[in-house]
């Protein structure tokens, strides 16, 4: 597939690795320096008629952005602005039922945010990711398209706010590699 990254907020190490991963250079979508929604429309939507798909990374989590408005250059408000359905990322370690409660959460919060479905990461096995779909699909009213598995082996290095620069971790490509499979 033909695939354009994209990243929120002025984030070069991220780009970086949206770049090296897809083949094409990755965009930067930030709404406190491009003010104007039909700007951002624009730089989103420019010299994409050969593409297949679109990939937006947030901004660290879905309402956060600039202080506590969730709609201050937020990933979410950046959705809203340019209609982007939202696949939400929740982390599954340790908990299972408990995270039907957080993905309502992120439903209810903010009902105009247009999350299309849940994915799951960190999770142990096939048991607990059942467990946590079967109360995702009990409890909330969203698809659970599927989980990525804790594997110690394949964790990327990352600091406090993210990763570190593709350029800085050659043994990237061969984990990444491995998750395609």
């Amino acid at each position: 597939m033909r695939i354009q990254p994209y990243k929120v907020g002025p984030d070069y190490v991220d780009t970086k690795f949206h770049s090296r991963i897809t083949g094409r250079p990755s965009r930067n979508i930030d709404s406190f320096l491009v003010p104007n929604n039909e700007t951002l429309k624009y730089l989103f939507e420019r010299d994409t008629n050969d593409l297949d798909l679109g990939v937006v990374e947030g901004v660290m989590g879905l309402y956060d952005g600039l202080g506590t408005d969730k709609d201050a250059h937020s990933s979410a408000s950046i959705a809203k602005a340019l209609a982007i359905p939202v696949v939400l990322v929740v982390n599954g370690r340790s908990a299972s039922t408990s995270i039907a409660a957080i993905v309502k959460g992120f439903l209810t919060f903010d009902p105009a945010v247009p999350i299309v479905g849940v994915v799951v990461n960190n999770v142990m096995s096939q048991n607990h990711y059942e467990l946590i779909k079967g109360a995702i699909e009990r409890y909330v009213n969203v698809p659970v398209l599927g989980y990525l598995p804790f594997k110690k082996e394949l964790a990327l290095p990352s600091r406090q706010l993210g990763w570190y620069p593709i350029t800085n971790c050659p043994k990237w490509m061969p984990k990444l590699r491995r998750l395609e499979n």
